[in-house]
């Protein structure tokens, strides 16, 4: 969300903090870019999620997660400096 950021960064943030469930490469990269966009200090934080977790909450799921291993989601945050 491009413009929403850069409202952000004319009212001079320094942090910008974006919680996410995603984990991959393009997503470190887009961290990484926000941060050197924006000369701020970019953080993107990724939950850590267990398949066990999930679907001892929601049975129901099992069919989707079939083919994953124990780890949904391994986490993988990254900081970057502007």
């Amino acid at each position: 969300m491009p413009l929403v950021r850069y409202s952000l960064y004319g009212r001079g943030i320094e942090i910008y903090v974006a919680p996410t469930y995603d984990e991959g490469d393009a997503w470190q990269a887009s961290i990484r870019h926000i941060g050197r966009e924006g000369r701020v200090y970019a953080i993107g934080c990724c939950m850590v999620l267990r398949k066990k977790d999930v679907l001892s909450r929601f049975p129901q799921l099992e069919p989707y997660y079939e083919e994953a291993g124990e780890w949904i989601n391994t986490g993988n945050s990254i900081i970057a400096d502007p």
